[in-house]
Protein backbone atom coordinates (compact mmCIF):
# COMPACT_ATOMS: atom_id res chain seq x y z
CA UNK A 1 0.00 0.00 0.00
CA UNK A 2 0.96 3.39 -0.63
CA UNK A 3 0.27 6.88 0.72
CA UNK A 4 -0.37 9.84 -2.00
CA UNK A 5 -1.30 12.85 -1.53
CA UNK A 6 -3.44 14.59 -3.95
CA UNK A 7 -3.39 18.22 -4.76
CA UNK A 8 -6.02 20.20 -6.24
CA UNK A 9 -4.96 23.49 -7.33
CA UNK A 10 -6.76 26.79 -9.35
CA UNK A 11 -7.20 30.51 -9.57
CA UNK A 12 -9.68 32.37 -7.95
CA UNK A 13 -11.08 36.22 -9.95
CA UNK A 14 -8.97 38.78 -8.09
CA UNK A 15 -5.75 36.38 -9.75
CA UNK A 16 -4.81 34.69 -6.22
CA UNK A 17 -3.95 30.73 -6.48
CA UNK A 18 -5.83 28.46 -4.03
CA UNK A 19 -4.29 24.70 -3.41
CA UNK A 20 -6.57 21.96 -1.46
CA UNK A 21 -6.11 18.46 -1.25
CA UNK A 22 -6.58 15.11 0.79
CA UNK A 23 -4.58 11.95 1.20
CA UNK A 24 -5.42 8.46 0.13
CA UNK A 25 -3.85 4.96 1.06
CA UNK A 26 -4.06 2.67 -1.78
CA UNK A 27 -2.52 -0.62 -3.22
CA UNK A 28 -2.89 0.79 -6.94
CA UNK A 29 0.25 2.12 -8.72
CA UNK A 30 0.86 6.30 -9.16
CA UNK A 31 -0.56 6.57 -12.14
CA UNK A 32 -4.00 4.95 -11.57
CA UNK A 33 -4.36 6.58 -8.44
CA UNK A 34 -3.51 10.08 -10.15
CA UNK A 35 -6.41 8.63 -12.30
CA UNK A 36 -8.51 8.60 -9.60
CA UNK A 37 -7.58 12.17 -8.56
CA UNK A 38 -8.76 14.10 -11.71
CA UNK A 39 -11.60 11.51 -11.88
CA UNK A 40 -12.45 12.89 -8.53
CA UNK A 41 -11.73 16.98 -9.27
CA UNK A 42 -13.88 16.36 -11.92
CA UNK A 43 -16.72 15.22 -10.13
CA UNK A 44 -16.47 17.23 -7.26
CA UNK A 45 -15.94 20.54 -9.57
CA UNK A 46 -18.25 19.50 -12.71
CA UNK A 47 -20.67 17.39 -10.89
CA UNK A 48 -22.91 14.91 -12.44
CA UNK A 49 -26.65 15.12 -13.13
CA UNK A 50 -28.49 15.33 -10.96
CA UNK A 51 -25.51 16.19 -8.93
CA UNK A 52 -23.76 19.99 -9.43
CA UNK A 53 -20.36 20.20 -9.03
CA UNK A 54 -18.78 23.34 -6.77
CA UNK A 55 -18.53 25.32 -9.90
CA UNK A 56 -21.97 25.74 -10.11
CA UNK A 57 -21.40 28.07 -6.64
CA UNK A 58 -18.17 29.70 -7.73
CA UNK A 59 -18.01 33.04 -9.38
CA UNK A 60 -16.93 33.45 -13.49
CA UNK A 61 -12.80 33.71 -13.08
CA UNK A 62 -12.36 31.07 -10.54
CA UNK A 63 -11.17 28.21 -12.61
CA UNK A 64 -9.49 24.97 -11.09
CA UNK A 65 -6.00 24.50 -13.33
CA UNK A 66 -4.65 21.78 -12.05
CA UNK A 67 -4.27 18.08 -10.52
CA UNK A 68 -1.19 16.89 -8.82
CA UNK A 69 -0.67 13.71 -7.20
CA UNK A 70 2.63 13.00 -5.26
CA UNK A 71 3.40 9.15 -3.80
CA UNK A 72 4.96 9.56 -0.52
CA UNK A 73 8.13 7.15 0.49
CA UNK A 74 7.30 4.71 3.19
CA UNK A 75 9.58 6.44 6.11
CA UNK A 76 10.67 9.21 7.47
CA UNK A 77 10.47 12.17 6.22
CA UNK A 78 8.27 11.15 3.79
CA UNK A 79 8.89 13.20 0.73
CA UNK A 80 7.36 12.37 -2.60
CA UNK A 81 9.07 9.67 -4.63
CA UNK A 82 6.96 10.04 -8.00
CA UNK A 83 4.84 12.43 -9.18
CA UNK A 84 1.87 12.89 -11.75
CA UNK A 85 0.67 16.26 -12.85
CA UNK A 86 -3.02 17.17 -14.95
CA UNK A 87 -3.67 20.63 -16.55
CA UNK A 88 -7.66 20.76 -16.12
CA UNK A 89 -10.05 23.99 -17.04
CA UNK A 90 -12.86 23.73 -15.04
CA UNK A 91 -14.58 27.12 -14.30
CA UNK A 92 -16.85 28.76 -12.26
CA UNK A 93 -20.43 29.08 -13.59
CA UNK A 94 -22.18 31.18 -11.28
CA UNK A 95 -23.35 35.19 -12.35
CA UNK A 96 -22.80 36.07 -8.79
CA UNK A 97 -19.89 38.70 -7.45
CA UNK A 98 -17.00 37.19 -6.25
CA UNK A 99 -16.47 37.08 -2.45
CA UNK A 100 -12.88 37.89 -0.64
CA UNK A 101 -10.14 36.19 -1.94
CA UNK A 102 -8.91 34.89 1.40
CA UNK A 103 -12.17 33.21 2.26
CA UNK A 104 -12.82 29.61 2.36
CA UNK A 105 -15.06 27.07 2.36
CA UNK A 106 -13.50 24.48 4.80
CA UNK A 107 -14.70 20.59 4.52
CA UNK A 108 -13.94 19.20 7.88
CA UNK A 109 -12.63 15.34 7.73
CA UNK A 110 -12.61 12.86 10.58
CA UNK A 111 -11.70 9.36 11.77
CA UNK A 112 -12.49 7.14 14.67
CA UNK A 113 -10.17 9.04 17.17
CA UNK A 114 -12.20 11.77 18.87
CA UNK A 115 -8.72 13.38 19.23
CA UNK A 116 -6.74 15.78 17.32
CA UNK A 117 -4.77 13.28 15.53
CA UNK A 118 -8.13 11.85 13.73
CA UNK A 119 -9.09 15.33 11.84
CA UNK A 120 -8.30 17.34 8.63
CA UNK A 121 -9.70 19.69 6.84
CA UNK A 122 -9.76 20.72 3.50
CA UNK A 123 -9.94 24.32 2.12
CA UNK A 124 -12.38 24.96 -0.55
CA UNK A 125 -12.56 27.31 -3.17
CA UNK A 126 -15.02 29.94 -1.62
CA UNK A 127 -18.56 30.37 -3.55
CA UNK A 128 -19.78 33.76 -4.71
CA UNK A 129 -21.98 36.38 -2.96
CA UNK A 130 -25.05 34.03 -3.46
CA UNK A 131 -24.11 31.60 -0.86
CA UNK A 132 -24.19 34.44 1.75
CA UNK A 133 -27.15 34.98 4.26
CA UNK A 134 -28.27 38.25 5.78
CA UNK A 135 -25.25 36.94 8.78
CA UNK A 136 -22.92 36.71 6.58
CA UNK A 137 -22.69 32.92 6.92
CA UNK A 138 -22.60 30.13 4.08
CA UNK A 139 -26.62 29.80 3.04
CA UNK A 140 -28.03 25.80 3.29
CA UNK A 141 -28.36 25.48 -0.17
CA UNK A 142 -25.16 26.32 -0.95
CA UNK A 143 -23.22 24.02 1.84
CA UNK A 144 -25.39 21.16 0.88
CA UNK A 145 -24.11 21.95 -2.23
CA UNK A 146 -20.43 21.47 -1.88
CA UNK A 147 -21.69 18.68 0.53
CA UNK A 148 -23.08 16.67 -2.32
CA UNK A 149 -20.27 17.48 -4.14
CA UNK A 150 -17.85 16.09 -1.96
CA UNK A 151 -20.30 12.90 -1.37
CA UNK A 152 -20.55 12.51 -5.20
CA UNK A 153 -16.65 12.49 -5.43
CA UNK A 154 -15.89 10.21 -3.03
CA UNK A 155 -18.61 7.82 -4.02
CA UNK A 156 -17.08 7.27 -6.96
CA UNK A 157 -13.24 7.07 -5.89
CA UNK A 158 -13.62 5.25 -2.94
CA UNK A 159 -14.91 2.26 -5.16
CA UNK A 160 -12.04 2.41 -7.23
CA UNK A 161 -9.72 1.65 -4.57
CA UNK A 162 -8.82 5.30 -3.40
CA UNK A 163 -9.57 5.94 0.54
CA UNK A 164 -8.91 8.80 1.36
CA UNK A 165 -7.05 8.98 4.77
CA UNK A 166 -5.95 11.31 7.43
CA UNK A 167 -1.97 11.18 7.29
CA UNK A 168 0.64 12.44 9.84
CA UNK A 169 3.93 13.32 8.24
CA UNK A 170 6.13 13.60 12.07
CA UNK A 171 4.87 10.06 12.45
CA UNK A 172 3.69 8.02 9.64
CA UNK A 173 0.25 7.07 11.13
CA UNK A 174 -2.63 6.95 8.60
CA UNK A 175 -5.81 6.48 9.67
CA UNK A 176 -9.38 5.77 7.64
CA UNK A 177 -11.87 9.37 7.06
CA UNK A 178 -15.07 7.84 7.95
CA UNK A 179 -16.92 11.02 7.74
CA UNK A 180 -17.13 14.93 6.25
CA UNK A 181 -18.51 17.66 6.62
CA UNK A 182 -19.06 21.19 5.24
CA UNK A 183 -19.42 24.02 8.13
CA UNK A 184 -21.74 27.22 7.70
CA UNK A 185 -18.81 29.76 8.90
CA UNK A 186 -16.49 31.47 6.45
CA UNK A 187 -12.97 30.13 7.08
CA UNK A 188 -10.10 32.34 6.45
CA UNK A 189 -6.58 31.08 4.20
CA UNK A 190 -4.51 34.33 4.86
CA UNK A 191 -1.83 32.85 2.91
CA UNK A 192 -3.94 33.14 -0.39
CA UNK A 193 -3.92 37.36 -0.55
CA UNK A 194 0.17 36.61 -1.56
CA UNK A 195 -0.99 36.90 -5.18
CA UNK A 196 -2.74 39.64 -4.92
CA UNK A 197 -1.61 43.40 -5.08
CA UNK A 198 -2.39 45.14 -2.06
CA UNK A 199 -3.98 48.76 -3.30
CA UNK A 200 -4.05 51.26 -0.86
CA UNK A 201 -6.22 54.55 -1.26
CA UNK A 202 -5.09 57.61 1.35
CA UNK A 203 -6.48 60.62 1.96
CA UNK A 204 -5.13 63.73 3.71
CA UNK A 205 -5.62 63.83 7.77
CA UNK A 206 -7.86 67.35 8.52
Amino acid sequence: MTIYLHRFSGILPAGDIYSTGWHSNSGLPLVSSHANAVTWANEVWTGTIPIPGIATFQALGSTLTKVTTYALQGFFPFNAVGVLETDVSIDGSSGGQPLPQDLAIVASLRTDDPSRKGRGRMYLPVCDNGGLTNQGELATGYLNGYLNALQNGWSIVNALGERPVIFSRSTGVFQDVTRFGVGHIFDRQSRRVNKVNQVRTFDAMP
